[in-house]
């Protein structure tokens, strides 16, 4: 019996890394969303990436997630 392929990241993102991804996806949003509002001027931006990697070989497919966020630099700060 074989498996009806996902085809909707809707039903794929919470089935990635057993529903790990999913929580390090709102890891990274809450990160960023904290980040924003600690800003002193009360403007910035934040970048999250998502790449899924999407590997097929002999009938099986394989999806190999990332996630990585961009931080807008505080003005002043030197690391």
């Amino acid at each position: 019996m074989s498996l009806k392929p996902i085809r909707s990241f809707t039903d794929l993102i919470p089935v990635l890394n057993r529903g790990r991804f999913s929580e390090k996806l709102d890891e990274h949003l809450t990160r960023s969303i904290e980040h924003l509002e600690a800003l002193p001027d009360q403007q910035g931006k934040a970048t999250i990436t998502v790449t899924l990697t999407v590997a097929y070989q002999e009938g099986r497919i394989e999806v190999v997630p990332s996630v990585r966020s961009k931080l807008p630099e505080e003005k002043g700060f030197t690391g």
